[in-house]
């Protein structure tokens, strides 16, 4: 008789698989497993098997993972040659392939615990890869700050590439995901857009604190007799500062109030609307703090050829930001218009 697992147990175990071949393993499995022992054991050595089978379809054309490779590797790269000099011998190298390795496979893994239908990529993923990559960075020698800027510039360089194309995908994941907005989900509805919110500042924040203290740590080393060394991670960390100031204040979640539907309609009206607004204006809140240090600091290593390819490039990066951004805010536009039709 097939063994029927407790929902923890099924969820937990299901977590651990890719989404595209979630129901399908699971369904197998409940119909071949007679006791929770045997239900546990089958689970685990098929799962290196199914996460193998996910990661060969991630290596296809077209998933982003060859494009996201090189990007990281030229920002790595760039960041070895700003950093430790235009010269670096074989043994230095390796100290920047290790992050490399590692943030590539990491990547590879969130391509394919991505949603199931689509080409994009477990943020949670990418989040994980991200931190492990530093770690491996700071255990090889390579220049943290330089290794976590590149990885950054990587990330937002392929978001800007390969967002027109992820489009259709990124629609779909969303209507997936959420019910349609009735009187009814309105509440459920105000709650989910609030998470989101949470869980994007998150992210942001992860990854804002360790530039930060990445920051810290290269001024409390520096000397202060020599200007050009330690203003521009003083520069980035009162940029980083302010961004993350912003962030938690102007665009944070807040708590859905309680209340009927028609209050909490209004106020998720109001809080797509200030989304959106926060959104359009993220040239002056979030990428302006960041352009001061990056510029000074590219300035302060003057190359002749280096230095103009690196601001072009960081120019290309930023306006691909707010492209980004300007896409979400297209989206909360039409969110907002599909609220406003409620009242």
């Amino acid at each position: 008789m097939p063994h029927h697992p407790s929902r923890r147990l099924e969820s937990v175990l299901s977590a651990l698989l890719p989404p595209a071949c979630r129901e399908h393993v699971m369904g197998d499995l409940s119909e071949c497993a007679e006791t929770r022992g045997q239900y546990i054991g089958v689970f685990l050595a098929i799962l290196p098997t199914v996460v193998l089978s996910a990661t060969r379809r991630t290596l296809r054309w077209g998933t982003g993972v060859g494009l996201m490779a090189g990007l990281s590797a030229v920002t790595l790269v760039l960041a070895a040659l700003f950093t430790r000099g235009p010269v670096l011998p074989a043994a230095e190298w390796l100290r920047w392939v290790a992050p490399w390795t590692v943030w590539a496979a990491g990547c590879t893994l969130a391509a394919a615990y991505g949603p199931a239908g689509t080409r994009l990529w477990s943020g949670g993923g990418v989040l994980i890869s991200f931190l492990l990559a530093l770690g491996t960075a700071a255990l090889s020698g390579a220049h943290l700050r330089g290794a976590a800027g590149a990885l950054v510039l990587a990330t937002i360089a392929h978001m800007a590439i390969t967002l027109p194309k992820l489009g259709a995908d990124i629609t779909s994941a969303m209507k997936a995901s959420t019910p349609p907005l009735t009187m009814d989900t309105v509440h459920e509805r105000a709650r989910q857009f609030q998470r989101m919110i949470w869980w994007r500042n998150v992210r942001e924040s992860v990854v804002g604190f360790a530039l930060l203290a990445v920051n810290a740590n290269t001024l409390r080393t520096l000397s202060f007799d020599a200007p050009s060394r330690w203003i521009p991670p003083a520069l980035a960390f009162a940029g980083l500062a302010c961004l993350l100031v912003v962030l938690h204040t102007k665009a944070g979640s807040r708590r859905v109030p309680d209340g009927d539907a028609r209050t909490v309609l209004r106020f998720h009206q109001g809080e797509i609307e200030r989304q959106r607004d926060m959104l359009r204006l993220v040239a002056y809140w979030y990428l302006l703090p960041l352009a001061p240090s990056v510029v000074v600091g590219a300035i302060v290593k003057w190359d002749p050829i280096g230095t103009p390819v690196a601001l072009a490039f960081i120019g290309i990066v930023f306006f691909g930001i707010e492209r980004l951004n300007r896409a979400g805010a297209r989206w909360l536009d039409r969110q907002l218009e599909q609220a406003r039709t409620l009242d």
